[in-house]
């Protein structure tokens, strides 16, 4: 199946898309079932990557990206998680390539938490009390502390006066945002030139044990929600405002608190994000090449190369790039985390390959390649399911981490 889809645009001349990021295997996987063809660059260059599209495994984006680039060639490049904070890194290989995506001078002002209340305030949208200093700053777990430069909830505590982690961080590197109650959800969009749509909202699993991990470590995403016409409408309001303010353009995601219509913003992801797999898997959208679409829609290329292999979004001939309603099915991932030091084994990864696939995708993806060794904390591999319900899906994604865990152990 994937191989077929791999065949499906197989223009003259250079690739398509370079897709970077910590671990590529989820875009690189969109984009090739969109018809792109693709090249891959990350940090794990994991065995589903390799199946998929030519591949890349770097250690320092900043000197390993130019390298590549000056070895592949693309029409195109896109960043994924973690490169919003490598902002030399961006600027540097935006020089050599079109970026399809937010630039590193945007990505200053959206990534700056005082800054994004100061805006959204003027919008009249609410946005978590944040200071860049202790100074005034309760002591007794109110208030979170948060990296300057983070990426799925790494090293954020609930501020006592202490420092617990990464201590070898100066004082300006952290940020401390007051705590707010409901549901951790994240929001994806794609920003036209004239519109800002809603994709969906996602429920956001944060430190779950069963995944290996604690505290707001993120460990994966279930949905669509079926959000109410309030909670859509604010949905739709916040990415409106986002983009405008700060032209971005393309897919980028918002994660926020949701407590019954009050939808809080948290932090602002400038690019594709973990969620948008989800999104992708339960709805059919092409996320991937609405992304493009946005970027890039006068290009004479992306019409005869890539609109007649990416299905509408939203399932509709008439619905050009629009929202589907969620319907009856849910999807889910999660990331498994190792709780021990581990080599994975052949016998892994070929058990974890034959798996059947389930009717939207694979069981466990983001394979590593046999002989690597996985450290205490550090993801082993991507467990996903389908169903009818969240509490469902969620079962199954704790059923698959479990025989997960059940193997390497």
């Amino acid at each position: 199946m994937r191989e077929e889809m791999q065949g499906r645009v197989t223009p003259d001349g250079p690739a398509d898309l370079l897709i970077v990021g910590a671990s590529a295997r989820a875009a690189a996987a969109s984009a090739v079932a969109a018809g792109f063809r693709v090249v891959a660059v990350d940090r794990y260059q994991d065995v589903d990557l390799v199946k998929l599209c030519p591949t890349h495994k770097i250690d320092r984006y900043e000197v390993d990206l130019l390298r590549v680039a000056d070895t592949r060639a693309c029409r195109y490049w896109m960043y994924l998680g973690a490169l919003e904070n490598h902002p030399a890194a961006l600027n540097a290989l935006a020089g050599r390539l079109p970026l399809l995506g937010v630039s590193a001078d945007q990505v200053r002002l959206v990534r700056s938490a005082p800054h994004v209340a100061r805006a959204l305030a003027q919008e009249g949208i609410p946005f978590p009390r944040t200071r860049q200093s202790p100074r005034d700053v309760p002591q007794d777990g109110s208030w979170l502390r948060k990296p300057q430069a983070s990426c799925g909830g790494v090293a954020i505590e609930p501020w006592f006066g202490t420092l617990h982690t990464d201590t070898n961080r100066s004082s300006r590197e952290w940020y401390y945002q007051q705590r707010a109650a409901g549901l951790p959800c994240a929001g994806l969009y794609v920003a036209f030139s004239d519109e800002t749509r809603l994709l969906g909202v996602t429920q956001q699993l944060l430190g779950q044990t069963w995944c290996g991990v604690r505290g707001f470590r993120y460990c994966g995403s279930i949905g669509p929600l079926a959000l109410t016409g309030t909670q859509e409408q604010r949905w739709r309001r916040l990415g409106s405002v986002v983009a405008a303010r700060y032209g971005l353009r393309g897919v980028f995601g918002i994660d926020a608190m949701m407590e019954r219509d009050e939808v809080l913003p948290i932090e602002i992801n400038p690019r594709y994000t973990a969620s948008a797999e989800v999104v992708e898997r339960a709805t059919g959208q092409s996320v991937l090449g609405a992304h493009v679409a946005a970027c890039v829609p006068t290009d004479k290329w992306l019409d005869t190369w890539a609109l007649r292999a990416v299905p509408p979004l939203g399932g509709g001939a008439a619905n050009d790039y629009g929202i589907q309603s969620p319907g009856t099915v849910v999807a889910g991932k999660a990331i498994v985390y190792a709780t021990t030091s581990i080599t994975i084994r052949d016998s892994w990864v070929g058990h974890w390959l034959q798996l059947p696939d389930d009717a939207r995708g694979p069981q466990v993806a983001d394979i590593p390649a046999p002989g690597t060794q996985i450290a205490v904390g550090h993801p082993i591999a991507t467990v996903l399911a389908d169903g009818n319900r969240l509490e469902d899906v969620r079962e199954r994604l704790q059923a698959r981490a479990e025989n997960l865990y059940g193997c390497v152990e």
